[in-house]
């Protein structure tokens, strides 16, 4: 996998979302950030871990998380899918980001194999994320529109 593929630090992530769930264990509650980067790239990172574990705050673009997603086919999903994206980072992350997927509705619970997930058509959540893009904000009272959300296609 590529470093850009990674998590990484980004500075200039117009956040878009910002949402709290509670962690795939329940014992917690995580936060976490949907942005667009300048090219209108979907990022999504964890910001808040009310349990105390340690945890990456780095950015990790969506397109990465699905190569990751599209190299298990139609097998079941578990946070162990998600540890190449924080490779040297915390061991956490990996679950509180299929926390946050779940919450979003990019990963359901299987229906026959407890503590897995599997994949759903993104293609709402898509729009949903499309919406917020469109929607101006206000710095300094002017409207600046947001760059257009896109899953980029994986190199």
């Amino acid at each position: 996998m590529s470093k850009s593929n990674k998590a990484q630090a980004i500075d200039n992530i117009s956040v878009l979302k910002k949402e709290m769930t509670k962690s795939v264990t329940g014992k917690s509650f995580i936060h976490y950030e949907l942005g667009n980067d300048p090219e209108g790239v979907l990022h999504i990172r964890i910001t808040v871990n009310t349990g105390g574990g340690y945890f990456s705050k780095e950015f990790v673009r969506f397109d990465a998380i699905y190569k990751e997603l599209d190299r298990i086919g139609d097998q079941q999903v578990t946070s162990y899918h998600l540890k190449p994206l924080y490779e040297g980072k915390s061991v956490n992350t990996p679950a509180f980001l299929l926390a946050a997927m779940k919450n979003e509705g990019l990963l359901v619970p299987h229906p026959e194999k407890a503590r897995c997930y599997a994949k759903t058509d993104p293609s709402d959540f898509i729009k949903a994320i499309q919406a917020l893009a469109d929607k101006p904000t206000t710095g300094n009272n002017k409207p600046e529109p947001k760059p257009k959300a896109k899953l980029a296609k994986a190199a």
